[in-house]
Order: structure tokens, then sequence, then C-alpha cells
């Protein structure tokens, strides 16, 4: 039964993983300001969500070797080879190994017979349920079928495009940083604090900071009374305003 539990706990586990909402629900959490926190139902029912999109994968791998049949019959089959059989060959589990020809015996065909018939139950089981869940969450859903297919149209476009444009922004903020730092030589000090290890901080006004040399470019900046080379413009003091642009970066 390990062969058919197993990979179906590796699936589910998998299908949860991949699923961006999980990540989204739980990705600092416990750091979010107050007013953006989601009640407690509300993850709850994200959560369930993502396990039953996630069903798909394991649900589907534990019918289809159920239907196979041999690894439930093997597993609640004390004496699975017949080996009283008039043409067997074997009397010995070695001989069973080599054998070309394996008879079975009369339970293990019983067995495989009540697997197959166990593996179609919980397919039909698995497509009522699932239809029924899915009409219910339609005939709930606060958008009739053009208006919700445009949603759902919209949201993939403005995820990608979202992401399209941190990669870009992302690109030219650390090109500028870089370039900062390597404008001239300097010191071992200097070298030794931006090959640390960064763990994850804000600076004085809650600001994100990304890395070490993120950390120094902002601090130079200051020091020099110039905006900042990263992080967008609109912050007060030359501090930059986390994910926001600059005037000039359109120009």
């Amino acid at each position: 039964m390990s062969f058919i539990i197993a990979p179906a706990i590796g699936l589910l586990v998998f299908g949860m993983a991949s699923n961006p909402k999980l990540w989204k629900s739980v990705t600092g959490i416990i750091k979010k300001t107050k007013t953006e926190r989601r009640e407690v139902d509300e993850i709850c029912w994200t959560i369930g969500g993502v396990i039953g999109q996630a069903l798909y994968a394991p649900i589907t791998w534990v019918a289809i070797a159920l239907l196979d049949g041999r690894y439930y019959a093997c597993a609640a089959t004390s004496l699975p080879y017949d080996v009283e059989h008039p043409s067997a060959s074997y009397k010995t589990c070695e001989a069973v190994a080599i054998s070309k020809i394996v008879y079975t015996s009369s339970a293990f065909n019983d067995n495989r017979s009540f697997s197959q018939l166990l593996g179609w139950i919980i397919i039909a089981a698995f497509l009522i349920v699932g239809m029924f869940v899915y009409c219910l969450s339609q005939c709930t859903f606060p958008l009739t079928y053009y208006h919700a297919k445009y949603y759902l149209l919209y949201r993939a476009a403005e995820e990608a495009e979202f992401t399209d444009e941190m990669q870009k922004k992302a690109q030219h903020d650390a090109e500028a940083n870089v370039l900062k730092f390597m404008e001239k030589r300097r010191d071992k000090a200097l070298w030794d604090r931006i090959s640390t290890v960064y763990d994850f901080h804000r600076d004085d006004k809650s600001l994100a900071l990304y890395s070490n040399l993120h950390e120094w470019v902002l601090e130079n900046a200051q020091s020099e009374e110039m905006v900042p080379l990263t992080g967008g413009g609109g912050g007060e003091e030359g501090h930059p305003e986390e994910g926001g642009f600059n005037e000039d970066d359109g120009k």
C-alpha cells in the first residue's frame, strides 16, 4: 500500500507548494500591517481551496493504482500465488521470481476485482463531488459569466505584467547600485561589508533594504545629499518609496 499512499502524499504536497495562492496567503503574514491582515476564516478558506485544487493529482494516482488492482491485491492477499495449480512450475518464492508464467490465487483475483471496483467508485465520487463544489462556487460567485471571464483574464495579465516590470526595475536598480560601488576603488572594510551574508531589515523609516550594497548606496547618497540611485522617487529626505519609480525612469 505504501506504493499507492506515498506518491499520493508527495503529489498532494507538490500541488500545494506549486500554487501561488498558498504563498500569497502565508508569506510575511505575521509581519503584515494590521489593516492588511486577512481574517483567519479567509485564510482557511483560501488554503482549503488550495488543497482542493491539489487533490486532482493524488486522487488520479490512487484511482489508476486501484484500477490496476495488483498493488492492492498483493497487500491484501496473504498468498497471492497459486502454488497448487497443475501447471505451476514453482514451489518456493525463489521459483516464483524466475518463473515466466505466474498463476495467482483466487483470493488474489477477488481482491484485484475489489480494487478495480474501488477505483471506479473513487473516480465517480470525485467527479460528482468536484462538479457539485464547482457549480456551488459558480453560483455564489459575485460576477456573471463574461464578467468573471474578464476578471480571470485581467488577473492573469496583471500578474504577468507585474512580474515583467519587477524584473526590469530590479535589473535597473541592481545595475545602478553596482556601478555606483565600482566607480572607484573601495577599501577592504567596504568590500567586507557587502560580502557578508545579508539578513533582511529596514531603515529607520521602515523602508526595505534589499542587500548590504543597497543599504550602503542609500547611506552614501544621504551623506552626499543626493537622490539615491535605487528604489524609486517620492521618498522623504532622499529615501525611496518601496516599489516606486523615479520620474526620470521612463525618459
